[in-house]
Protein backbone atom coordinates (compact mmCIF):
# COMPACT_ATOMS: atom_id res chain seq x y z
CA UNK A 1 0.00 0.00 0.00
CA UNK A 2 1.17 3.56 -0.74
CA UNK A 3 0.52 6.29 1.83
CA UNK A 4 0.63 9.90 0.66
CA UNK A 5 0.72 12.68 3.27
CA UNK A 6 0.54 16.37 2.46
CA UNK A 7 1.21 19.03 5.10
CA UNK A 8 0.14 22.60 4.41
CA UNK A 9 0.73 25.93 6.13
CA UNK A 10 -1.77 28.70 5.36
CA UNK A 11 -0.72 32.24 4.57
CA UNK A 12 -1.22 34.66 7.47
CA UNK A 13 -4.70 36.14 7.34
CA UNK A 14 -6.30 33.21 5.52
CA UNK A 15 -9.97 33.48 6.49
CA UNK A 16 -11.50 30.51 8.33
CA UNK A 17 -14.23 30.39 5.68
CA UNK A 18 -11.62 29.67 3.00
CA UNK A 19 -10.25 26.77 5.05
CA UNK A 20 -13.77 25.43 5.62
CA UNK A 21 -14.37 25.56 1.86
CA UNK A 22 -11.16 23.61 1.23
CA UNK A 23 -12.26 20.88 3.64
CA UNK A 24 -15.67 20.82 1.95
CA UNK A 25 -14.14 20.52 -1.54
CA UNK A 26 -11.85 17.69 -0.41
CA UNK A 27 -14.51 15.76 1.52
CA UNK A 28 -15.95 13.95 -1.51
CA UNK A 29 -12.59 12.80 -2.91
CA UNK A 30 -12.96 9.15 -1.73
CA UNK A 31 -16.33 8.91 -3.51
CA UNK A 32 -15.11 10.81 -6.58
CA UNK A 33 -11.84 8.89 -6.96
CA UNK A 34 -12.25 5.13 -6.50
CA UNK A 35 -8.47 4.64 -6.42
CA UNK A 36 -8.38 6.23 -2.93
CA UNK A 37 -8.57 3.41 -0.41
CA UNK A 38 -8.75 5.68 2.66
CA UNK A 39 -8.57 9.43 3.30
CA UNK A 40 -8.13 11.52 6.44
CA UNK A 41 -8.26 15.33 6.71
CA UNK A 42 -6.80 16.99 9.80
CA UNK A 43 -6.46 20.49 11.23
CA UNK A 44 -3.56 21.21 13.55
CA UNK A 45 -4.49 20.78 17.22
CA UNK A 46 -2.48 23.87 18.17
CA UNK A 47 -0.07 22.05 20.46
CA UNK A 48 3.06 23.70 19.06
CA UNK A 49 5.81 24.45 21.59
CA UNK A 50 6.10 28.28 21.60
CA UNK A 51 9.79 28.04 22.56
CA UNK A 52 10.57 25.57 19.79
CA UNK A 53 12.13 26.61 16.52
CA UNK A 54 9.85 24.40 14.46
CA UNK A 55 6.38 25.66 13.60
CA UNK A 56 3.53 23.20 13.07
CA UNK A 57 1.76 22.91 9.76
CA UNK A 58 -1.93 23.90 9.78
CA UNK A 59 -3.41 21.04 7.78
CA UNK A 60 -2.67 17.47 6.80
CA UNK A 61 -4.28 15.11 4.33
CA UNK A 62 -3.48 11.40 4.50
CA UNK A 63 -4.37 9.25 1.49
CA UNK A 64 -3.91 5.51 1.12
CA UNK A 65 -3.74 3.69 -2.23
CA UNK A 66 -3.46 -0.02 -2.95
CA UNK A 67 -0.78 0.47 -5.61
CA UNK A 68 1.61 3.04 -7.01
CA UNK A 69 -0.48 3.00 -10.20
CA UNK A 70 -3.53 4.05 -8.16
CA UNK A 71 -1.53 6.90 -6.63
CA UNK A 72 -0.32 8.04 -10.06
CA UNK A 73 -3.87 7.87 -11.42
CA UNK A 74 -5.10 10.10 -8.58
CA UNK A 75 -2.24 12.57 -9.07
CA UNK A 76 -3.19 12.93 -12.73
CA UNK A 77 -6.87 13.60 -12.15
CA UNK A 78 -8.07 16.95 -13.52
CA UNK A 79 -10.52 17.59 -10.67
CA UNK A 80 -7.70 17.07 -8.15
CA UNK A 81 -5.62 19.70 -9.97
CA UNK A 82 -8.57 22.11 -10.18
CA UNK A 83 -9.29 21.92 -6.43
CA UNK A 84 -5.63 22.47 -5.59
CA UNK A 85 -5.23 25.40 -8.01
CA UNK A 86 -8.53 27.09 -7.16
CA UNK A 87 -8.90 26.57 -3.42
CA UNK A 88 -5.59 25.53 -1.85
CA UNK A 89 -2.76 27.28 -3.74
CA UNK A 90 -4.13 30.83 -3.26
CA UNK A 91 -3.89 30.37 0.53
CA UNK A 92 -0.81 28.13 0.71
CA UNK A 93 2.28 29.59 2.32
CA UNK A 94 4.26 26.36 2.47
CA UNK A 95 3.72 22.66 1.87
CA UNK A 96 5.56 19.38 2.30
CA UNK A 97 4.63 15.91 1.21
CA UNK A 98 5.81 12.35 1.41
CA UNK A 99 4.84 8.99 -0.05
CA UNK A 100 5.90 5.70 1.50
CA UNK A 101 5.12 2.00 1.49
CA UNK A 102 2.91 0.62 4.24
CA UNK A 103 2.75 -3.13 4.89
Amino acid sequence: MIRHILFNRWKPGTPPEAIDTIFEKLSDFPQRFPEIKKMELHRDAGLNNPRGRMKNYDFAIVLDFDTEANFQQYMGREHHHEVVATYIKPHQEEAARIQFLVD
